[in-house]
Parts: C-alpha cells; sequence; structure tokens
C-alpha cells in the first residue's frame, strides 16, 4: 500500500484524470492500463469523459469494487472537476442547500 499512499500524496501528475480515478477505487495492486483514442483533445466531444467512464469500468472490474454504471459515470464526473478546477452543478447544488441548512450566528 506505500505506492498507493505515495499517489495520493502528488500534487500534480502526467495523466491528472487517470490519477484522480486510481485514487477512489484504490487498488491494493500495481497495474498496466492502455487506453486508445482517436478523439481529438480539446475537440469538445466528451472524449475525456467517456475515456473516464471507461477507466471506471476497467478499474471496478480490477478491484472488485462492486460499483454500478451511474457510479462510473459520478466519478467520472468529479474526477474531471477535481482535474479542471470546475465545481460541478451537483456540488454548487448540494453547498447551496447545505448553507441554507446552517443556522446564522
Amino acid at each position: 500500500m506505500r505506492s498507493f499512499a505515495k499517489l495520493a500524496r502528488v500534487k500534480r501528475f502526467r495523466l491528472p484524470l487517470l490519477a484522480e480515478i486510481v485514487k477512489f477505487f484504490r487498488p491494493e495492486g500495481g497495474f498496466t492500463l492502455t487506453t486508445n483514442s482517436e478523439a481529438p483533445a480539446g475537440a469538445g466531444i466528451g472524449g475525456s469523459s467517456a475515456m473516464a467512464v471507461s477507466i471506471c469500468a476497467a478499474l471496478d472490474r480490477f478491484t472488485g469494487a462492486g460499483r454500478s454504471k451511474v457510479d462510473w459515470i459520478h466519478i467520472s464526473r468529479d474526477a474531471e472537476a477535481i482535474v479542471i478546477h470546475i465545481p460541478t452543478a451537483c456540488r454548487i447544488t448540494i453547498r447551496r442547500r447545505s448553507a441554507a441548512r446552517r443556522p446564522l450566528n
């Protein structure tokens, strides 16, 4: 587990989307992940989202996490939001609801 602990402490990654998804699944052993995509980076056609969901599926199977396809979508969404530093609408809604429930001092 020492190598995962090391991964969790790193601040910058060569493949940040993959790193954020791996942090969620916390695999116990090492692995090699090979991907291929013909979608051009930054084209706005959802290639990174599709890749993220595929990576979730692979890591779910590898770790035996037993997450659902809907979970993979949420994990992918949250990982992308972390990588691009943009909160998702779901997170904004949750923050607003939480703030509305807090008592005013």
